[in-house]
């Protein structure tokens, strides 16, 4: 279960790096904010605070899609009333916004498009530890059984 976690982390990890990195070239298409309210968020690495939290709808080739995400790119004090309040304010109900799809995945978007490599180093590393210490484990228990790694 363990091994399972550390993979899943590093490979969301991956693919939102890559989605960050790719989304200025994504193409655009006009949305509109049907939430936006501010949140308390606790915990994590980010620790606790304050977040906007925005849902738009917007149409892809007919099809209507519901999003979430304003930015991949975390930002120091982004958990703080005043900035969590400019951002429900700059995505107020009702307003029109430019919203980048996937274009291979029209129900994955962003309004505020790039992002850094800064964050993939966290979530590798700590996929990797957690993998780490699955294998230890694994390795414990075959001892602990009798069982050997090597055969003589």
């Amino acid at each position: 279960m363990l091994f399972s976690w550390g993979i899943a982390l590093i490979l969301g990890t991956h693919f939102g790096y890559r989605n960050a990195i790719d989304s200025p070239s994504w193409p655009t298409t006009e949305g509109l904010i049907i939430k936006s309210r501010i949140v308390g968020v606790g915990g994590g690495r980010g620790g606790s605070g304050v977040r906007a939290k925005v849902h738009y709808v917007y149409d892809v080739n007919g099809l209507q899609f519901k999003g979430r995400r304003i930015t991949y790119q975390r930002e120091r004090g982004d958990r703080s009333e005043e900035h969590a309040q400019k951002v429900a304010e700059r995505y107020s109900v009702g307003r029109t916004v430019r919203v980048h799809f996937r274009p291979d995945r029209p129900n994955v978007s962003v309004l505020e498009p790039g992002g850094s490599r800064y964050p993939i180093v966290g979530g590798l590393v700590l996929g990797f530890i957690i993998i780490g210490t699955a294998v230890l484990v694994w390795v414990r228990s075959l001892t602990r059984n009798g069982s050997s790694l090597c055969s003589s």
